[in-house]
């Protein structure tokens, strides 16, 4: 009986050994897996380039005194009709401004609301024949521009399009000839609005690109032209309004908030 308990003793030390040592070379260490990444998040401020073309429409038309009664300098019939004239060109410059991403929109993203600066220099002109007064050319170049626009959009992860508005200004280089002789070249700022829309794509973390078109509307504007004795014209004064769309795509550096 002693002998079989002994027996039984030792198969039982064994057996736990053997166990012991089949768990020190059974299941592998197994390692955590990393932590997703941080969803992405428009938040913070940015700077960036852009360039793109633009079309301009400009309308011009009498106002004042005419060269003499019933004979006008736009409209030589004294009529008050307007001359259009249209320009295009290329667009070179920069942007500034900040985004706050927060909540969620009705289409489940979230909103990202902005204030965004613009200055842009241009070669945006024309020179074309006064539909009115065949003698007459009228050039128009405009050489800068620039806005203050805030922004929205709904977020759908790296992409952004956005809708804009705001505040917005140009300026003009202006001259008109008059059987190719001139008869003032003066120039002339302009303020008025723009409306805008565009898609912003965020393709690594401190880098996004955009595709962006606008449209600016600039208030009519008094100019005042000295004339010319030696083609026969009296000063004048003439009234212009202007319109300009642009298209455009840039890059912006984003160095906050990321």
């Amino acid at each position: 009986m002693r002998r079989f308990l002994l027996a039984s003793l030792a198969g039982v030390a064994v057996v736990g050994a053997g166990s012991a040592g089949a768990a020190d070379l059974g299941v592998p260490y197994m390692k955590a897996p990393p932590p997703p990444p941080p969803a992405f998040s428009w938040t913070g401020c940015y700077i960036g380039t852009q360039s793109g073309l633009g079309s301009g429409h400009t309308k011009w038309q009498d106002v004042g005194p005419l060269q003499a009664p019933g004979v006008g300098s736009i409209d030589s019939f004294g009529r008050g009709r307007e001359a259009e004239t249209d320009q295009t060109g290329a667009i070179f410059g920069g942007q500034i401004g900040c985004d706050y991403q927060f909540g969620q929109s009705f289409f489940g993203g979230p909103i990202v609301l902005g204030l965004q600066g613009q200055f842009s220099g241009s070669d945006i002109n024309s020179t074309e024949i006064d539909q009115f007064n065949p003698g007459w050319s009228l050039q128009n170049q405009i050489d800068w521009y620039g806005s203050i626009t805030g922004r929205a959009g709904i977020a759908v992860d790296r992409f952004l399009p956005y809708v804009k508005g705001g505040v917005a200004w140009d300026h003009n280089k202006i001259e008109i000839e008059n059987s190719g002789g001139t008869v003032g070249t003066p120039s002339i700022t302009r303020t008025g609005w723009t409306i805008g829309g565009g898609l912003e794509w965020a393709f690594a973390p401190s880098w996004s690109v955009f595709f962006d078109t606008s449209y600016y509307d600039f208030s009519g504007q008094n100019v005042s032209f000295p004339g010319n004795g030696q083609v026969a014209t009296n000063p004048f004064t003439i009234r212009t309004k202007q319109t300009l769309e642009t298209f455009t795509v840039g890059i912006n550096w984003r160095f906050m908030g990321r």
